[in-house]
């Protein structure tokens, strides 16, 4: 009961935390409705995440000879799944070989037990894909966020962080930064299982460097041959071992006690971390016949020597402090963690130099599809440490002025995060005028403005003609009409057709403009082209308006190009459709203008 007592704030924090994880994971993957199994939906196992996963099934349902050749029926099976994301399949890999390590799959193994056993008791059968499985690897991502959490809680406490300054990190570090969307929303990536491994073996090294003892010794080496098979660049996290001690002198006395009297130790340490090497070893080469460790192949560090650091931190395609603006305040708490273990700093300073040159001299530096820079959600426990530091060493009043900050840098992660689920914010195509364009933006309209090309007219395309839209189905004339439109479901889409002659396509372009009215915040109306030749539809373009339009219910000007880019295309009659979206929609002073390249 005094634990209780005593530790309430952080129970409290830690329930609550994971009780609104829960809520996001089943409002998106519709947990508890099952009805709602859509093909983007319920799915927790894709991409990447499938490529960790892989080894579960294969290992504990499927023929061990047979490899990865199960997946081929697995996807049979489930038509909208990505289940072979990362896998090889070739002549010389007929049944499959996986690119991805295994202690993703390792952690995941008792949670994955117990539900397959089920299946069996219930059913009598389990392929590894179904929704109970899928709920699982949510289950254990949630599992692992906790037993993370629980020891950034130890490990800020060898600070002297107050509980509430504690609490107050855990809550921005899980809603303000993508261990959030790790957590949720990919659960089957190894991030979060990264965080929680590393979060340990910091603490651990902490304990291991006051007192040397032999139990926490081999737990650090068993722990880093963990962080290995799960992602091994993540090794790196071994430099923290000096800084651990109360001096670099001090460090160097255990180190030669070790090689003088205690080689025992060092043996049996040795032989922990080089069986979890050599099981990756092993699991590589029944896959592929090779000896080998690194299985990405083709995939390098082509940055080395120009790494994209500037672009890992800030830029808008995956920046992490643009994607989690309240770690910046991790920036002037260096000046507090100086203060208050100046040894350490200088350990904590070259460990994440060294993390942020690897990722960034990666080929891929934006690390693929996700939201924010994703390696770095790893070294959370490390990268929130000094913004825990600036809190405690403040005055009250500023103190509480700091933690207010913390309410605009959630929100804004969450409006990403709602921004990337609806795919507003693309996965990993975007730039400063993109992100400038959506900012704060989460209508549901707006959900295709990244993913479609945009073009402006270029300089040497010339006008052909402009047609105006005065009414519905009645198109041409030599003004505008300012008579205002509404399109509702009884109301049929304007349209009209351009019969040029027949053209082999050197460059052709549409301008369209108006004056809109939306209602609906999911409306996203659009000109529609379809390219005929002989009567047989050949081609087909959209142009969507609705993400042009900021406010709801207020008419608004617009104006959107179309640059035709197919050199191959010959027709010889274009039908444009303009498309109501929601109604009710109200249009007016429309214009279609059409530029051929001179």
């Amino acid at each position: 009961m005094n634990i209780l007592k005593s530790h309430f704030s952080l129970l409290f924090t830690i329930i609550v935390c994971l009780y609104v994880l829960g809520r996001q994971s089943d409002k998106y993957f519709g947990w508890t409705n099952k009805e709602n199994i859509s093909p983007n939906h319920g799915l927790t196992i894709h991409t990447d995440g499938a490529g960790y996963y892989a080894y579960l099934p294969k290992t504990f349902i499927y023929s061990e000879s047979e490899q990865f050749s199960f997946l081929k029926l697995i996807t049979d099976k489930y038509k909208h799944s990505h289940f072979i994301s990362g896998l090889r399949f070739d002549e010389e890999q007929p049944n499959g070989s996986d690119k991805y390590y295994i202690g993703t799959a390792i952690l995941s193994t008792p949670l994955f037990l117990v539900n397959h056993w089920a299946n069996l008791l219930l059913y009598g059968d389990g392929d590894g894909y179904s929704r109970s499985y899928q709920l699982t690897v949510s289950l254990n991502a949630l599992l692992f966020y906790l037993i993370g959490i629980i020891g950034l809680i130890k490990f800020l406490q060898l600070f002297n962080l107050s509980k509430s300054i504690i609490s107050l990190l855990i809550i921005g570090l899980t809603f303000g930064t993508s261990l959030n969307f790790y957590t949720v929303y990919f659960p089957s990536f190894s991030h979060v299982f990264s965080f929680a491994t590393i979060t340990w073996f910091c603490y651990l090294a902490f304990l291991f460097g006051k007192d040397q003892k032999v139990k926490y010794l081999y737990l650090l080496i068993l722990l880093l041959g963990l962080i290995f098979l799960i992602r091994p660049t993540n090794v790196l996290v071994i430099a923290i071992i000096p800084f651990v001690f109360s001096s670099f002198s001090s460090f160097i006395e255990w180190l030669k006690s070790l090689f003088r009297s205690n080689l025992f130790q060092l043996l049996i340490g040795s032989i922990i971390f080089i069986s979890c090497v050599f099981f990756q070893v092993w699991t590589i080469y029944k896959q592929t016949g090779i000896i080998q460790l690194n299985t990405y192949n083709a995939e390098t560090f082509t940055f080395l020597l120009e790494p994209k650091w500037k672009e890992v931190l800030f830029s808008f395609k995956k920046g992490y402090f643009v994607y989690a603006p309240l770690m910046l305040l991790l920036l002037p708490g260096l000046f507090f963690l100086f203060k208050s273990n100046r040894y350490f700093f200088f350990g904590w300073t070259i460990l994440i130099v060294g993390i942020i040159y690897i990722t960034s001299s990666w080929w891929c530096w934006w690390y693929g599809g996700g939201l924010g820079m994703r390696p770095l959600v790893d070294f959370s426990i490390l990268l929130i440490l000094p913004v825990g530091l600036l809190l405690n060493y403040l005055k009250f009043s500023r103190r509480i002025l700091i933690s207010f900050l913390f309410i605009p840098g959630i929100y804004l992660y969450q409006v990403y995060q709602i921004q990337y689920n609806k795919n507003i914010l693309h996965y990993d195509g975007v730039n400063k005028a993109q992100f400038s364009s959506v900012f704060m933006k989460t209508d549901d309209r707006f959900s295709w403005v990244l993913h479609l090309d945009k073009y402006s007219i270029p300089k040497d395309y010339k006008l052909v003609k402009k047609y105006y839209l005065n009414s519905l189905n009645k198109w041409g004339g030599q003004k505008v009409s300012s008579d205002e439109l509404v399109l509702g479901f009884e109301t049929p889409d304007p349209l009209f057709w351009i019969k040029p002659r027949e053209v082999k396509l050197v460059g052709e372009g549409f301008r369209f403009s108006g004056i809109m009215k939306l209602t609906n915040q999911e409306s996203n109306p659009s000109f529609v082209l379809s390219f005929f030749k002989d009567g047989q539809n050949v081609n087909t373009e959209y142009q969507y308006i609705g993400n042009k339009i900021d406010n709801l219910k207020e008419w608004q000007s617009f104006r959107t190009d179309l640059v035709l880019k197919n050199e191959h295309l010959v027709y010889d009659s274009v039908e444009i459709r303009l498309t109501k979206g929601y109604p009710l929609t109200s249009i007016k002073n429309i214009q279609v203008y059409q530029f051929i390249k001179e």
